[in-house]
């Protein structure tokens, strides 16, 4: 009898043990799945929002709102100020903002009685990025509580300065409460959350620019598969105390009837907590243990189909990532190889003594930029990974001067100067991967100042085991929403880039162990530094294996 008894513990105890780790697993696949589906919807309205103001700037209006604002007549003023109105309508959107340099409403939809005052929220609005996602609030003062909006910014040339043209879509209570319904949410709402009842702070997707204030909470609730794992804590509970019951009238025929199906039941349900999803399950037995094996069947099949579309989700978010930087990597390569094939072109068809002087130049650097695309094919080919270092001795020249020469050839219009006279003379890395983070920093340092010289310098480290090399420029330097972000794909400040030029240069260079610093540059600008070693490390056989 006492092993009959000590059976039905062990045997209760294992499968409350299992009941609780499946529920958690449903509980984290289920939460995991109403967060990829809200963001999924955020980015949806912000989208729209974009989409918006941009039909809006490509159609030439704002630009031609903004040259009546510079007109004078009451007349004018008061069409001008009906005009976000009637635009917001026809666009369908719920508000349209047009803003001075000093953050005065010159037309507004929402709130066409301010005009001529500074927007309760100017701050946010003129401070915000224009290729980023903004969530302001939208109300006018004294309206009680925030009329969060997910909108986009734009900017063009005004009377006395620079003009902000916002275009937003609402985040009321109502579009929350249909997101809340249509994901099955237990709460979905602005303000600061109550742990209390299960509630968290939710976060908006990265590169977002949030307002002061704007707080997201919401509560995923729990899936159906969690509760219906909670209804079986009474079935164990009953299973328990009726196998005790059982055990001490009859344990001989417990033992015989019932101990091999409960020991089946408790190995498969330990098998579901380390993640198996087809364990093998008995077929017969007490009532009870038909109901929980019918239970963990379906437990099984939701958890399957769970883990089916999270992986598909995973796999095309990676893609997706794959296919931007392959695109970035080749777009580098293009330029300086498409103004070497001009150069050639000319040579061949021209009589022209400086073209014929250029050629081998040319030719060098088309060839250099062949070798690049074809490298980087090969080593994308193998599983879509990043290229790992091919550790060699490094002429600093050598890598400065192919540096330079692809700067020079996509960008003919920018001076670039070169200081090498601290370069180090020994040091081993990947020249091939230098060039290019090198390449990237120079692209955008010439971007950020097309008017400017660019000085590339190095020079000795610290100590006697690093060196390091800068770029310069005369740029407007960093705001302070990107600094805090620095690195991030897809965070940039040009209206058609990427993001991801710097955070390849910042893989190269954590891969030879050095550091990237963006610093303020005196008299204005920014000097983007990189600290490396004179000695990179060698790949590490993991990293050599494809």
């Amino acid at each position: 009898m006492a092993v009959a008894l000590s059976l039905v513990s062990i045997v209760t105890g294992g499968l409350e043990v299992a009941r609780q780790q499946a529920s958690r697993d449903a509980h984290r696949t289920w939460e995991q799945e109403r967060r990829t589906l809200t963001v999924a919807a955020l980015r949806d309205r912000g989208r729209a929002a974009r989409a918006a103001l941009r039909q809006l700037v490509d159609s030439g209006e704002f630009q031609s709102v903004a040259a009546d604002f510079s007109r004078d007549g009451a007349g004018i003023r008061r069409a001008l100020a009906d005009w976000a109105g009637a635009t917001a309508s026809r666009l369908e959107v719920d508000e349209v903002i047009l803003l001075d340099p000093e953050g005065r409403i010159l037309s507004s939809a929402h709130w066409r009685a301010g005009a001529g005052t500074i927007h309760p929220h100017a701050d946010d609005l003129l401070g915000a990025l224009p290729s980023a996602r903004l969530v302001f609030d939208a109300s006018p003062p004294g309206a009680g509580a925030p009329d969060w909006t997910v909108g986009a910014i734009a900017r063009t040339a005004g009377p006395g300065g620079d003009l902000r043209l916002v275009v937003g879509l609402g985040l009321g209570a109502g579009v929350l409460a249909g997101w809340r319904e249509a994901l099955e949410l237990d709460a979905l709402r602005w303000g600061a959350p109550s742990p209390a009842r299960g509630e968290s702070r939710f976060e908006l997707p990265a590169g977002w620019q949030p307002g002061r204030g704007a707080f997201l909470t919401w509560d995923p609730g729990r899936p159906a598969a969690a509760r219906a794992l909670e209804g079986l804590r009474v079935w164990i509970l009953v299973a328990g105390v009726g196998g005790l019951v059982v055990a001490a009238v009859a344990a001989p025929w417990v033992a015989a009837g019932l101990g091999r199906p409960l020991e089946q039941m408790a190995g498969a349900v330990g098998a579901i907590g380390r993640g198996a999803r087809h364990p093998d399950l008995p077929e017969g037995g007490p009532r009870e243990v038909q109901q929980l094996g019918t239970a963990l069947r379906g437990l099984t099949r939701d958890l399957d189909a769970a883990e089916a579309r999270i992986r598909s989700a995973e796999r095309r978010a990676a893609w997706r990532e794959i296919a931007r930087r392959i695109a970035h990597e080749i777009r580098n390569a293009l330029s300086p190889l498409s103004l070497a094939v001009d150069n050639v072109e000319t040579a061949a068809t021209r009589d022209d003594p400086a073209a014929r002087a250029a050629l081998p130049a040319s030719l060098r650097t088309a060839r250099d930029q062949l070798q690049s695309l074809q490298r980087l094919v090969e080593e994308f080919r193998d599983f879509a990974r990043q290229p790992q270092l091919a550790v060699a001795p490094v002429d600093v020249g050598d890598l400065l001067d192919a540096a330079l020469g692809t700067a020079r050839a996509a960008h003919p219009d920018v001076r670039f100067d070169a200081d090498a006279a601290g370069a180090p003379d020994s040091v081993r890395g990947d020249a091939e991967q230098l060039r290019r983070a090198l390449h990237n920093l120079l692209k955008n340092a010439a971007e950020a100042a097309p008017h400017a010289p660019v000085e590339l310098a190095c020079g000795p480290g610290d100590d006697a085991d690093h060196w390091w090399i800068e770029v310069r420029d005369r740029g407007p330097g960093l705001a302070r929403e990107v600094e805090s972000r620095l690195g991030d794909p897809y965070v940039t400040t040009k209206a058609a880039g990427t993001g991801l030029g710097l955070p390849v240069t910042l893989r190269i260079v954590e891969a030879h162990g050095g550091r990237f610093r963006a610093l303020p540059r005196d008299g204005g600008g920014l000097v983007a530094r990189l600290d490396l070693p004179r000695l990179a490390p060698d790949p590490s056989p993991d990293e050599e294996r494809p």
